[in-house]
Protein backbone atom coordinates (compact mmCIF):
# COMPACT_ATOMS: atom_id res chain seq x y z
CA UNK A 1 0.00 0.00 0.00
CA UNK A 2 0.78 3.62 -0.27
CA UNK A 3 0.78 6.43 2.32
CA UNK A 4 0.09 9.65 0.69
CA UNK A 5 -0.13 13.66 2.12
CA UNK A 6 -3.22 15.02 1.14
CA UNK A 7 -2.15 18.43 1.78
CA UNK A 8 1.03 18.21 -0.13
CA UNK A 9 -0.13 15.97 -2.39
CA UNK A 10 3.38 13.43 -1.76
CA UNK A 11 4.00 10.32 -1.22
CA UNK A 12 4.71 9.49 2.56
CA UNK A 13 6.05 5.78 2.51
CA UNK A 14 4.95 2.72 0.48
CA UNK A 15 5.37 -0.54 2.80
CA UNK A 16 4.10 -4.70 1.85
CA UNK A 17 2.78 -6.62 4.95
CA UNK A 18 3.82 -4.05 7.23
CA UNK A 19 1.70 -2.63 10.41
CA UNK A 20 1.74 1.56 9.94
CA UNK A 21 1.03 3.04 13.42
CA UNK A 22 -0.45 6.69 13.38
CA UNK A 23 -1.21 8.70 16.45
CA UNK A 24 -3.00 12.00 16.99
CA UNK A 25 0.23 15.08 17.27
CA UNK A 26 -0.59 18.54 18.59
CA UNK A 27 0.66 19.42 14.82
CA UNK A 28 -1.70 17.13 13.36
CA UNK A 29 -0.96 13.24 12.27
CA UNK A 30 1.31 11.48 13.38
CA UNK A 31 2.98 8.45 11.26
CA UNK A 32 5.44 6.17 13.74
CA UNK A 33 9.28 6.60 12.26
CA UNK A 34 7.84 8.71 9.77
CA UNK A 35 7.30 11.85 10.70
CA UNK A 36 4.26 14.18 11.60
CA UNK A 37 1.74 15.70 8.91
CA UNK A 38 -0.45 18.61 9.27
CA UNK A 39 -3.17 17.77 6.37
CA UNK A 40 -5.18 14.65 6.11
CA UNK A 41 -3.31 10.83 5.09
CA UNK A 42 -4.81 8.79 2.84
CA UNK A 43 -3.95 4.75 2.41
CA UNK A 44 -3.96 3.23 -0.98
CA UNK A 45 -3.93 -0.49 -1.46
CA UNK A 46 -1.98 -2.49 -4.20
CA UNK A 47 -4.30 -4.07 -6.55
CA UNK A 48 -7.17 -5.74 -5.27
CA UNK A 49 -6.16 -6.16 -1.77
CA UNK A 50 -8.14 -4.94 1.10
CA UNK A 51 -6.61 -2.37 3.80
CA UNK A 52 -6.60 -3.81 7.15
CA UNK A 53 -7.32 -1.49 10.17
CA UNK A 54 -6.18 -2.15 13.93
CA UNK A 55 -8.24 -0.59 16.38
CA UNK A 56 -8.04 -1.66 19.96
CA UNK A 57 -6.70 -4.91 19.25
CA UNK A 58 -8.82 -5.81 16.75
CA UNK A 59 -8.76 -5.89 12.78
CA UNK A 60 -11.07 -4.58 10.18
CA UNK A 61 -10.27 -5.10 6.71
CA UNK A 62 -12.05 -2.57 4.01
CA UNK A 63 -12.38 -2.34 0.36
CA UNK A 64 -11.29 1.10 -1.36
CA UNK A 65 -9.15 3.47 0.05
CA UNK A 66 -8.61 4.72 4.04
CA UNK A 67 -8.28 8.41 4.81
CA UNK A 68 -7.12 9.63 8.43
CA UNK A 69 -7.78 13.12 9.21
CA UNK A 70 -7.47 14.70 12.74
CA UNK A 71 -9.82 16.00 14.76
CA UNK A 72 -8.22 18.36 17.16
CA UNK A 73 -10.87 19.58 19.02
CA UNK A 74 -11.09 16.06 20.58
CA UNK A 75 -7.56 15.48 19.88
CA UNK A 76 -8.39 11.28 18.07
CA UNK A 77 -7.90 10.56 14.33
CA UNK A 78 -11.46 9.92 12.32
CA UNK A 79 -10.71 6.95 9.87
CA UNK A 80 -12.71 7.25 6.53
CA UNK A 81 -13.38 4.80 3.97
CA UNK A 82 -13.81 6.04 0.42
CA UNK A 83 -15.86 3.26 -1.49
CA UNK A 84 -18.62 3.34 -3.88
CA UNK A 85 -22.08 3.05 -2.47
CA UNK A 86 -22.26 -0.52 -3.57
CA UNK A 87 -19.41 -1.40 -1.68
CA UNK A 88 -20.60 0.06 0.89
CA UNK A 89 -23.52 -1.78 1.16
CA UNK A 90 -21.65 -5.41 1.02
CA UNK A 91 -20.61 -4.09 4.50
CA UNK A 92 -23.86 -2.41 5.24
CA UNK A 93 -26.70 -5.46 4.69
CA UNK A 94 -25.35 -8.31 6.80
CA UNK A 95 -25.21 -5.89 9.85
CA UNK A 96 -29.10 -5.22 9.25
CA UNK A 97 -30.44 -8.40 8.30
CA UNK A 98 -29.56 -12.33 8.56
CA UNK A 99 -27.92 -13.59 5.46
CA UNK A 100 -30.76 -16.69 5.80
CA UNK A 101 -33.75 -14.72 5.18
CA UNK A 102 -35.41 -15.08 1.88
CA UNK A 103 -33.93 -13.59 -1.20
CA UNK A 104 -36.28 -10.78 -1.90
CA UNK A 105 -36.03 -9.95 1.53
CA UNK A 106 -32.43 -9.50 1.09
CA UNK A 107 -32.99 -7.36 -1.97
CA UNK A 108 -35.53 -5.29 -0.41
CA UNK A 109 -33.22 -4.75 2.47
CA UNK A 110 -30.56 -3.54 -0.02
CA UNK A 111 -33.16 -1.38 -2.22
CA UNK A 112 -34.20 0.63 1.25
CA UNK A 113 -30.21 0.68 2.98
CA UNK A 114 -29.14 1.98 -0.97
CA UNK A 115 -31.75 4.77 -0.61
CA UNK A 116 -31.50 5.70 2.95
CA UNK A 117 -27.53 6.31 2.46
CA UNK A 118 -28.21 8.65 -0.50
CA UNK A 119 -30.78 10.71 1.45
CA UNK A 120 -28.70 11.19 4.12
CA UNK A 121 -25.35 11.22 1.92
CA UNK A 122 -24.74 14.77 3.80
CA UNK A 123 -25.64 14.17 6.83
CA UNK A 124 -22.22 14.39 8.51
CA UNK A 125 -20.54 16.43 5.66
CA UNK A 126 -19.24 19.35 8.14
CA UNK A 127 -17.41 16.57 9.91
CA UNK A 128 -15.51 15.43 6.35
CA UNK A 129 -17.57 12.75 5.65
CA UNK A 130 -20.75 11.76 4.38
CA UNK A 131 -22.20 8.54 6.70
CA UNK A 132 -21.15 7.44 9.71
CA UNK A 133 -20.57 3.68 10.32
CA UNK A 134 -23.14 3.14 13.16
CA UNK A 135 -26.81 2.76 13.38
CA UNK A 136 -26.55 7.03 13.66
CA UNK A 137 -26.21 6.55 9.85
CA UNK A 138 -26.56 2.39 9.33
CA UNK A 139 -24.47 -0.44 11.08
CA UNK A 140 -21.27 -0.79 8.44
CA UNK A 141 -18.48 -3.42 9.33
CA UNK A 142 -16.63 -3.48 6.27
CA UNK A 143 -15.00 -7.10 4.82
CA UNK A 144 -15.38 -8.80 7.88
CA UNK A 145 -19.57 -8.28 7.93
CA UNK A 146 -19.69 -9.31 4.49
CA UNK A 147 -21.75 -12.43 3.07
CA UNK A 148 -21.92 -14.05 -0.30
CA UNK A 149 -25.68 -14.11 0.04
CA UNK A 150 -26.53 -10.57 1.15
CA UNK A 151 -23.36 -9.17 -1.21
CA UNK A 152 -25.71 -10.51 -4.30
CA UNK A 153 -28.87 -9.42 -2.96
CA UNK A 154 -26.63 -5.54 -3.67
CA UNK A 155 -25.70 -6.73 -7.25
CA UNK A 156 -29.17 -7.94 -7.99
CA UNK A 157 -30.52 -4.32 -7.20
CA UNK A 158 -27.94 -2.00 -8.24
CA UNK A 159 -28.68 1.23 -8.45
CA UNK A 160 -32.41 0.63 -7.65
CA UNK A 161 -33.81 3.18 -5.03
CA UNK A 162 -37.07 4.46 -3.73
CA UNK A 163 -38.46 7.73 -4.85
CA UNK A 164 -41.39 9.94 -4.57
CA UNK A 165 -42.11 12.92 -7.11
CA UNK A 166 -38.50 11.79 -8.46
CA UNK A 167 -36.37 12.39 -5.38
CA UNK A 168 -34.48 9.65 -2.64
CA UNK A 169 -37.14 8.67 0.24
CA UNK A 170 -35.93 9.10 3.72
CA UNK A 171 -35.96 5.15 3.95
CA UNK A 172 -35.72 4.54 7.51
CA UNK A 173 -36.53 1.28 9.02
CA UNK A 174 -36.20 -0.68 11.84
CA UNK A 175 -35.69 -3.95 13.94
CA UNK A 176 -38.91 -4.26 15.40
CA UNK A 177 -42.00 -1.85 15.19
CA UNK A 178 -43.94 -3.77 18.03
CA UNK A 179 -46.69 -4.33 15.54
CA UNK A 180 -46.92 -1.15 14.31
CA UNK A 181 -44.96 1.65 12.78
CA UNK A 182 -45.54 5.20 13.18
CA UNK A 183 -46.32 8.30 11.54
CA UNK A 184 -43.86 10.51 10.91
CA UNK A 185 -44.58 13.68 12.21
CA UNK A 186 -45.25 11.65 15.55
CA UNK A 187 -41.58 10.53 15.36
CA UNK A 188 -39.67 13.34 13.48
CA UNK A 189 -42.71 16.17 14.04
CA UNK A 190 -42.66 17.04 9.74
CA UNK A 191 -45.56 15.16 7.82
CA UNK A 192 -43.82 12.55 5.24
CA UNK A 193 -46.80 11.13 2.75
CA UNK A 194 -45.03 8.02 1.90
CA UNK A 195 -44.38 7.42 6.09
CA UNK A 196 -47.47 6.52 7.17
CA UNK A 197 -48.55 3.99 10.39
CA UNK A 198 -48.77 0.72 8.95
CA UNK A 199 -49.32 -2.54 10.60
CA UNK A 200 -46.64 -4.82 10.93
CA UNK A 201 -47.98 -8.62 11.61
CA UNK A 202 -44.87 -10.48 11.29
CA UNK A 203 -42.32 -9.23 13.97
CA UNK A 204 -43.78 -11.34 16.91
CA UNK A 205 -42.57 -14.16 14.78
CA UNK A 206 -39.03 -13.17 13.24
CA UNK A 207 -38.00 -11.17 16.04
CA UNK A 208 -39.09 -12.16 19.62
CA UNK A 209 -36.09 -11.29 21.81
CA UNK A 210 -37.10 -7.39 20.39
CA UNK A 211 -40.94 -7.58 19.84
CA UNK A 212 -42.12 -7.58 23.71
CA UNK A 213 -40.47 -5.22 26.51
CA UNK A 214 -40.56 -3.03 29.11
CA UNK A 215 -39.19 0.73 30.80
CA UNK A 216 -38.86 1.22 33.99
CA UNK A 217 -37.73 4.88 35.51
CA UNK A 218 -38.26 6.20 38.87
CA UNK A 219 -40.22 10.02 39.17
CA UNK A 220 -37.25 11.48 40.73
CA UNK A 221 -35.18 10.52 37.73
CA UNK A 222 -38.11 11.08 35.26
CA UNK A 223 -38.66 14.51 36.93
CA UNK A 224 -34.72 15.64 36.00
CA UNK A 225 -34.87 14.04 32.91
CA UNK A 226 -38.15 16.51 32.29
CA UNK A 227 -36.57 19.16 34.01
CA UNK A 228 -33.41 18.91 31.78
CA UNK A 229 -35.44 19.30 28.51
CA UNK A 230 -36.76 22.77 29.29
CA UNK A 231 -39.95 21.72 31.10
CA UNK A 232 -40.90 23.61 34.45
CA UNK A 233 -41.97 20.86 36.65
CA UNK A 234 -41.20 20.34 40.56
CA UNK A 235 -41.77 16.62 40.67
CA UNK A 236 -43.95 14.00 38.66
CA UNK A 237 -47.11 12.75 40.25
CA UNK A 238 -48.98 10.14 37.96
CA UNK A 239 -48.50 9.02 34.23
CA UNK A 240 -51.16 8.23 31.88
CA UNK A 241 -51.92 8.01 28.37
CA UNK A 242 -54.19 11.26 26.69
CA UNK A 243 -55.07 9.41 23.51
CA UNK A 244 -54.86 6.29 21.56
CA UNK A 245 -54.49 5.41 18.02
CA UNK A 246 -56.51 3.22 16.63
Amino acid sequence: FKIYNLKSKGLVSEEHNKIVKLLPHDKGIEILEKGVYSGPIKIIPAGNTKIVVVFNGQKYRYRGNIEIDIDKEHRKLNVINIISIEEYLYGVLKKEISPRWPKEALKAQAVAARTFAIFNMNKYIDKGYNICASTNSQAYGGVNHEDPLTNKAVDETRGVIITYKGKPINAVYHSDSGGYTEDSENVWGSFLPYLRSVESKFEEKVSPPHHTWSYSINGKDLTEKLQKQGYEINSVVSMGPVKKRE
